[in-house]
């Protein structure tokens, strides 16, 4: 008996889908450098639980890792960050398999830290681009490797070859690739606070400032510069100031003055809509209009939002940051007004509180600094938590997020969760 059409596509499709599940899964989405891609603190294609909870978080693998705050990156299925190895006296970087976390490569340098305060690991994340990862260590030691083999391309020790300065608790700036050039926040003398390298080969492209440098990493942003039109600047917020470069030639665009005690300026500055925040422990927050002038005018500033690590979330005309005192905060953004305080829930009150913040569709997810993994709404009305779960030990250090997968550190553990959904 000849089978019918009806029947003959039924098998057809019964067996495409049977081909499609021996198919391996599509890589999960790359998070190649500090807060993602673009430094917008957004995690993309994530499908989340109605509410999260322990049962909701499954351990893919965790493998032991030495100190440090260093953020992790992941791109091409390989996750990538810096610690510092047990033994002391080195740095270390190294690449894992995302899908296991067996150890592809690791590469060590020496990295005596001396008297350097809080001096458990390298504290900056490595950035991913172009088929190279770049990274600095925590007394300025720059180096850019392959990112598949972990061959080092080239290398600079800055302090001893660009006679920089170390800030108080080492570099933390990670380094921003963009427009063909690898850009640090260095400290180097003469008028070396920013350096802009050949991500390629290191040759030197620009340098420009001569203040204090800071733990601050630079952004990228489109605002008005010397004419009417956009101009892509790099925005970097030091110790002494936040300024706007050119980023073709790193000349000065403009400049807020903002002097930070004892070179404490951390978290990366927010810009949305023309308005630019930075904000410090001691000295409050500066909101300014770029507006085209060299010394933009400020909209707001007070002390009403004092920041520590963790950079802010923007989104429809509102700020969420967690101030150093008062907890996490809605603001509104064009008047400073602040909205609601969370009373210390999302991360418990203390003298340096954290959490890692980032946007998941239309929700927050927020790592604590008890290493807590939290669903929560933000919104001009106030914070609403749809659960946490615990992930990992205490924590300051960036987590990456790809697909339904949360990387995170400790200055133990590194560990890999997958999302669970119903």
């Amino acid at each position: 008996m000849t089978p019918g059409p009806t029947r003959i596509a039924t098998t057809a499709l019964l067996a495409l889908a049977a081909i499609a599940s021996l198919r391996p899964a599509a890589r999960a989405a790359d998070w190649p450098e500090w807060r993602g891609p673009g430094r917008r603190g957004v995690w993309e294609d994530v499908r989340l639980p109605p509410r999260l909870s322990a049962e909701a978080l499954r351990e893919r693998w965790k493998v032991p890792v030495g100190g440090g705050y260093s953020g992790v990156s992941v791109a091409g299925g390989k996750v990538y960050t810096m610690d510092r190895p047990p033994r002391g006296g080195k740095e270390r970087i190294f690449c894992l398999d995302l899908a296991n976390g067996k150890t592809i490569w690791s590469d060590e340098y020496d990295a005596p830290y001396g008297d350097l305060d809080h001096g458990n690991g390298p504290r900056a994340t490595p950035t991913i681009s172009g088929g190279r990862l770049h990274t600095i260590g925590a007394m300025g030691h720059i180096r850019t490797l392959d990112a598949a083999t972990g061959k080092v391309i080239w290398s600079i020790d800055t302090v001893r070859t660009l006679a920089a300065k170390i800030p108080t608790w080492g570099h933390a700036a990670s380094p921003l690739v963009a427009d063909g050039l690898a850009i640090f926040q260095v400290g180097a003398k003469p008028a070396g606070t920013v350096i802009a390298f050949d991500p390629a080969t290191g040759a030197e492209r620009w340098r420009a400032l001569a203040d204090r440098p800071s733990y601050s990493s630079p952004i990228l942003i489109e605002a008005p510069g010397r004419g009417a039109k956009p101009e892509r600047q790099v925005v970097v917020w030091t110790a002494d100031s936040a300024v706007g470069l050119g980023i073709e030639r790193g000349e000065v665009l403009w400049r807020v003055p903002f002097v930070s005690t004892y070179d404490v300026a951390i978290a990366s500055p927010v810009y949305e809509g023309g308005l630019l925040l930075v904000s410090g422990y001691w000295e409050g927050a500066k909101a300014a209009s770029l507006d085209g002038s060299p010394e933009p005018p400020l909209v707001w500033s007070g002390k009403s939002l004092s920041l520590l690590m963790a950079t802010p979330l923007f989104r429809e005309g509102k700020l969420y940051a967690l101030d150093r005192k008062a907890g996490l905060l809605g603001i509104e953004w064009r008047s400073g007004k602040v909205l609601w305080s969370d009373g210390h829930r999302a991360t418990p009150a203390g003298q340096n509180p954290h959490a890692s913040m980032v946007w998941a569709g239309k929700h927050a997810v927020l790592l604590n600094e008890l290493g807590e993994l939290i669903l929560a709404t933000l919104s001009e009305n106030g914070y609403e938590e749809a659960g946490r779960a615990p992930l990992i030990e205490r924590t300051w250090a960036h987590p990456a997020f790809s697909g339904q997968l949360v990387i995170a550190r400790s200055d133990k553990l590194l560990v890999c969760a997958e999302v669970l959904v119903p």
